[in-house]
């Protein structure tokens, strides 16, 4: 993103690859599109500098892209309908329709799978930190888990002392959104720890857990903040809700120490 354009993940319900769409901020007009091979279903995107972090929950890959050139200032826009004709078009290895080309792939950061539902991403310079709704999860509660990015293979990108490495079961339940979290440390005890942020979408409130540092062991949580549902806004309807959630947090933007 930057203050004229915008990129977007494009993955819908029934095409047989994803795409990115990148946006005029002036206009809300498409003028670029971008085919990602070899992912569908992509569930979140993160960008950290130059490299642009997509989660292909189909395969359960972490895809790292290269972040795309912007189109020209004066790019043609293009049509709903040529974006709607694209979709019964695409091969199912993203190869390409047309002169629609595809965005550099730079690596594939593997270790899960599709039962796993990989659902979102964070970054950190030697993991990637991802949370995963597999199986009965929705259930049981999102599971965090952790792909190295460091050299070699069983590497703990967090130095926990546990051998299966990063392994987070109490966040939350359907959690959705991950991003890490500093706080100015009130003593020398809590100085030194790694936090995640997350919501818990079931109860619609945000969380945190300490992944490394202090408390890690017992992955400390707590909750920074919840929604009043005594709010009249908060009221459900008759027969409303989702999976008998009536709040149901989805979206979250971190910058600094303000989420």
């Amino acid at each position: 993103v930057n203050q004229e354009r915008i990129w977007v993940l494009s993955s819908p319900r029934d095409s047989k690859a994803d795409m990115v769409q990148e946006l005029d901020t002036a206009t809300g007009e498409i003028v670029q599109i971008l085919m990602v091979p070899g992912s569908v279903d992509g569930h979140d995107t993160v960008r950290v500098n130059e490299s642009v972090f997509l989660v292909d929950t189909k395969s359960g890959d972490i895809m790292e892209l290269a972040l795309p050139p912007s189109a020209p200032m004066d790019a043609v826009p293009i049509s709903p309908e040529y974006i709607d004709s694209l979709q019964g078009l695409l091969p199912q290895d993203g190869s390409g329709v047309g002169n629609v080309e595809n965005v550099t792939v730079l690596r594939r950061h593997t270790g899960f799978t599709r039962g796993d539902h990989a659902n979102n991403v964070a970054v950190h310079p030697n993991a990637l930190i991802v949370n995963l709704h597999g199986g009965r999860r929705s259930e049981k509660g999102t599971r965090v888990s952790a792909l190295s990015r460091l050299e070699g293979e069983g590497v703990d990108p967090f130095d926990v002392e546990k051998e299966e490495g990063l392994d987070v079961e109490n966040v939350g339940r359907m959690c959705h959104n991950l991003a890490f979290w500093k706080e100015q440390p009130t003593s020398d005890k809590e100085d030194g720890k790694i936090k995640i942020i997350s919501l818990d979408s079931s109860t619609g409130s945000l969380v945190s857990v300490v992944l490394s540092g202090p408390s890690s062991k017992e992955r400390q949580r707590e909750v920074l903040w919840k929604p009043d549902l005594s709010h009249p806004v908060l009221q459900p309807m008759e027969e409303t809700g989702y999976q008998n959630n009536f709040v149901f947090a989805k979206g979250l933007a971190v910058q600094g120490d303000v989420a």
